[in-house]
C-alpha cells in the first residue's frame, strides 16, 4: 500500500477534503483502470464518500481531531509494550471507534483499521518500552 501512496495522493488531490468530497462516481470510474492504485471499486468509492462523512463530523464536533480525541477525553493512551507481539490488532476502544464511525457513515472501517488509525493519529502510543 505504501508503494501506491504517490498515485493515491495524485488522483485524490493530495487528500484535500473539499476536493475529494466533491468527487463523483464519474471521477472514480477511470481510476479502476489505473494499475498504480488498488482497483477495488468499493474501496475507491469509499474515499470521497468518507470525505463527506468526515465533513459532517467536523461540523458536529468543530474538527475531526476533536471527534477522534473525544473517545479518550483528550488523553493519549501510552501502552509501552515490550515487543511487537504485545501490540494488539484491535482493542475495545478501536472497536467502539469503528462502530461509531460506521454509524456516522464512514465505510471500509473496522476495529483493526481503527486501531491503526488511532496509532497514526497519536491517540495510542505503542512505541516499545
Amino acid at each position: 500500500m505504501l508503494n501506491k501512496r504517490a498515485a493515491f495522493n495524485e488522483v485524490f488531490h493530495d487528500f484535500d477534503i473539499e476536493a475529494v468530497a466533491h468527487m463523483t462516481d464519474a471521477d472514480i470510474l477511470p481510476l479502476m483502470a489505473d494499475a498504480r492504485l488498488i482497483r477495488n471499486r468499493r474501496k475507491l468509492a469509499s474515499i470521497p464518500h468518507n470525505a463527506r462523512a468526515v465533513q459532517q463530523i467536523q461540523q458536529e464536533f468543530g474538527s475531526f481531531a476533536a471527534y477522534v480525541w473525544h473517545f479518550t477525553d483528550g488523553k493519549q493512551l501510552v501502552n509501552k509494550p515490550r515487543r511487537w507481539a504485545d501490540v494488539p490488532a484491535y482493542t475495545d476502544l478501536s472497536t467502539a471507534v469503528a462502530k461509531d464511525m460506521k454509524k456516522r457513515g464512514i465505510t471500509m472501517i473496522g476495529p483493526t483499521t481503527a486501531y491503526s488509525f488511532l496509532q497514526g493519529a497519536g491517540v495510542i502510543d505503542d512505541h516499545l518500552a
